[in-house]
């Protein structure tokens, strides 16, 4: 497996920003924006829905397509 590598530390870089973002987003809701938990609870659970939901799609375009490179670096930019 060649490019194992760069993938493996692309998922570590990656995991730590999506795992890492939500407890200080919903201090944030909490804090700033005055929020109460059960609604930071909705918008969380729904962010989990959106992205399972995504998944499989985007994971079968991923393998469809020829431009893998560039589809990574568009998602890691947005």
């Amino acid at each position: 497996m060649k490019g194992q590598a760069p993938l493996d530390w692309l998922n570590f870089f990656l995991a730590d920003v999506k795992d890492g973002l939500g407890p200080f987003l919903a201090i944030y809701l909490l804090s700033s924006q005055h929020w109460d938990a059960g609604e930071i609870g909705v918008v969380m659970t729904m962010a989990g829905i959106a992205t399972v939901a995504a998944r499989a799609p985007f994971g079968a375009l991923i393998d469809w397509t020829h431009g893998k490179r560039a589809l990574i670096v568009m998602a890691a930019v947005a």
